[in-house]
């Protein structure tokens, strides 16, 4: 059963972040790029992120998103470059 999106998150101008959130699968967070002319997103990459993701944040000036993993009391942190590759960089409980 999936529950997603809990949360989503702009790392840039036409980059999102979103988090896919289930009871029973592995959850995950994917990045899309926006085509404001289309309009459309299209899937860039995905990261697992734990067992519950509610919860995702962007660091204020370095091109890290922060997803939280509240079953297993984690906080996962990704790098992303500009066209919204994900890059698991570690995590802390």
């Amino acid at each position: 059963m999936y529950l997603d999106p809990l949360d989503a998150v702009w790392l840039s101008d036409s980059v999102l972040a979103v988090t896919k959130t289930s009871l029973s699968d592995t959850n995950m967070v994917h990045t899309y790029v926006f085509d404001p002319d289309a309009p459309s997103l299209t899937e860039i990459d995905a990261e697992a992120t734990g067992i519950f993701n509610t919860s995702l944040e962007r660091h204020p000036s370095l091109p890290i998103v922060y997803a939280n993993d509240s079953s297993g009391f984690t906080v996962r942190w990704f790098e992303y470059d500009d066209a919204g590759n994900l890059t698991p960089i570690s995590s802390v409980n």
